[in-house]
């Protein structure tokens, strides 16, 4: 298993600790409050009220074997893609970022896209984020 990201959010790294801790209804629980909190999440960091921490999130299923998120693909041109890391063997995968408090930014989800593939292709994986309203 990869190790975790070296941004954690604290949501996520709650998470995983109840998970870890037996706690079999909390990932449901958690998908349940971000349907109707909407995503990405948005945490302060102590002591620096210039930034926040963002989390992107996507709910794979078995077929799920990697995701990435492609940002400021409106206006900047093509971003490099940022893969999601998996939090253990669950459906959730993530991805927190330190970003500008002011920063307004667009994001796709792509998940599963194949290895090698061309922009084209690339570009038939990229989902919106089902969460963000």
């Amino acid at each position: 298993m990869a190790a975790p990201p070296s941004i954690m959010s604290s949501r996520i790294a709650a998470l995983r600790q109840t998970i870890a801790d037996g706690n079999s209804g909390a990932l449901d629980a958690f998908w349940r409050e971000i349907a109707v909190l909407g995503t990405p999440l948005i945490e302060p960091i102590a002591d620096d009220s210039g930034h926040w921490l963002v989390t992107f999130l996507w709910r794979g299923d078995a077929e799920t074997t990697h995701v990435d998120v492609i940002a400021g693909v409106l206006g900047g041109g093509f971003a490099a893609p940022y893969p999601l890391s998996r939090l253990a063997d669950s459906d959730l995968w993530y991805r927190t970022d330190k970003a500008a408090a002011d920063v307004r930014n667009t994001y796709l989800l792509a998940p599963n896209t194949p290895a090698g593939a061309t922009l084209v292709e690339r570009m038939a994986s990229w989902r919106a984020d089902p969460y963000n309203p």
